[in-house]
């Protein structure tokens, strides 16, 4: 085998690896985006059930009567919690949606002279907060969500029923 022959081999060999390496190492990349993807609408879908378990009263934000049960949420939100921690570079995201879910401003107060109401507008400008940093963790530019329609609680038309 001649020396040409020899460089044309190693050339070949090296392409071949290049592609293959190149080709592994953007499926993992591609791979690992989407578990950030899943693990982000995991997180937003665990806060949208957190939100939608509370009766909100009007504009005011505030909580007039709650359905949520002990335990309804703590495995969605634990698996949810973790997919933030494992697969997203901004660790504020982590801490905003313990915020949203594990607050005192959340808990409902039993006490009749304040007749149960709970103010939870904070909580919704933080989910608003929450949604941006989900949007700049997965490249998309930050947007301006109005602050009245953050979360919809409920769609209520007699003409739907």
């Amino acid at each position: 085998m001649d020396c040409s022959s020899i460089i044309v081999l190693v050339g070949t060999v090296l392409n071949i690896s290049a592609t293959v390496f190149g080709f592994i190492y953007f499926n993992r990349k591609k791979a690992s985006f989407a578990e950030k993807q899943k693990a982000i609408h995991e997180a937003l879908e665990t806060l949208d059930d957190f939100f939608s378990t509370f009766l909100i009263d009007g504009l005011g934000g505030k909580v007039v009567s709650t359905r949520l049960k002990p335990g309804y949420l703590t495995t969605k939100a634990r698996d949810a919690l973790n997919g933030l921690y494992v697969y997203c570079k901004d660790a504020t995201l982590p801490g905003l949606f313990l915020d949203i879910l594990i607050t005192p401003e959340l808990i409902v107060d039993t006490n009749p002279s304040r007749n149960g109401k709970i103010d939870i507008g904070k909580k919704l400008l933080k989910y608003s907060e929450f949604r941006n940093t989900c949007r700049k963790e997965l490249g998309l530019r930050e947007i301006d969500m109005p602050k009245d329609w953050i979360f919809i609680n409920r769609i209520s038309n007699p003409d739907l029923f």
